[in-house]
């Protein structure tokens, strides 16, 4: 099986990451990894996403249910295809200064989350985890 991590990342970032809007996570540090990366919508919510977000006119349409804001667990898988040491650059809106960008590409929203806890860092999700998320993923 190929390597598999996950990432815990506060609401309603996670939300907008699933739904394709967001397509750079910020980070402080760097990591060598990339390939699937699962995203885990953390217990943590933070409330100046949706105020960001509505100021660079990528809030979710009003068509994109509140619930989907709000689940915890997986909801999403995604490819981290590289990793950009901070600006200046060309990562776009949602990249911050201080920031290492972690590009996304490939993501894929899953039909209901996924329940697992989260951790610090990239973690290494269990086998089971791994096996409900790939069989919730929209094809």
């Amino acid at each position: 099986m190929t390597e598999v991590r996950a990432l815990t990342v506060k609401r309603p970032w996670a939300a907008l990451i699933a739904s394709g809007i967001k397509g750079i996570e910020n980070r402080t540090w760097w990591t060598s990894y990339r390939g699937p990366l699962l995203i885990h919508a953390g217990q943590g919510w933070d409330p100046q996403a949706a105020l960001f977000a509505t100021r660079i006119g990528c809030w979710p349409s009003p068509g994109y249910g509140v619930q989907a804001l709000h689940p915890q667990g997986i909801v999403a898988v995604a490819e981290l295809v590289d990793v950009c040491g901070g600006l200046p650059c060309r990562c776009g809106p949602w990249a911050m200064a201080d920031s290492r960008h972690w590009r996304l590409s490939n993501v894929r929203a899953l039909t209901e989350a996924v329940p697992a806890k989260g951790a610090l860092g990239l973690w290494r999700p269990s086998a089971d985890v791994v096996d409900a998320v790939m069989a919730g993923v929209e094809q």
